[in-house]
């Protein structure tokens, strides 16, 4: 009975562990941005999460960005919250034109675009799109075929936040030509969602 009893407590308490190693890599790169820019982000990860990944780029080959995948506990809850406190909703069904951010980029030419080196040329012209620049999210789902009018499969996307402006320094400040048209620096950060799935991507990009 005693040895039933310490496994069923033993249970308990591995799914409540924090995963340490992910939430210090997560933390790191919070501290590399703006309180303002990553408040939305969970403070702590839990193994209960079942499945949590980290996703974070800062080079030359495209915008800085943190993307976090995870199933938060209490996601009905989140999904309550996120709904009142977002100032834009996007449903993945949608047909409207949108402004995806490095939305011309993924994985198989990720590395052609080199800005550095300023091989691309054709000028990003969304300017007619009535949305908010919303993440180019190619680097989680090797399937996700996304587009300026298509976004990933299942997902709603919650906009918390989105604003004109320079948000980085000198040394990762992104050439004009690789951006959209009337968006040239700026960031957005919000909570994609997948309800049936239960699984939340939290994001922040700045160009």
């Amino acid at each position: 009975m005693l040895k039933k009893l310490f496994f069923i407590l033993l249970t308990i308490t591995s799914c409540s562990v924090r995963n340490y190693d992910l939430e210090n890599s997560l933390n790191q790169e919070l501290e590399k941005y703006d309180s303002s820019l990553v408040d939305h982000f969970p403070k702590k990860i839990y193994n209960s999460y079942k499945s949590t990944s980290l996703h974070y780029y800062d080079d030359f080959y495209e915008s800085p960005h943190l993307y976090l995948v995870c199933n938060p506990e209490n996601f009905s809850q989140l999904v309550s919250e996120i709904k009142i406190k977002s100032v834009e909703i996007y449903k993945s069904n949608t047909t409207d034109c949108l402004n995806i951010v490095d939305g011309y980029i993924n994985k198989k030419n990720r590395y052609y675009y080199d800005r550095t080196k300023r091989r691309f040329k054709r000028v990003l012209n969304n300017g007619s799109c009535n949305s908010l620049p919303l993440p180019n999210f190619y680097s989680i789902y090797s399937d996700n075929k996304i587009n300026s009018n298509k976004l990933l499969k299942g997902f709603d996307y919650y906009l918390l936040s989105s604003s004109k402006g320079t948000y980085l320094d000198s040394t990762h400040k992104i050439d004009t030509i690789y951006t959209l048209e009337n968006w040239e620096h700026g960031y957005s950060k919000g909570i994609a969602l997948n309800e049936k799935k239960e699984v939340a991507i939290y994001w922040l990009c700045i160009w």
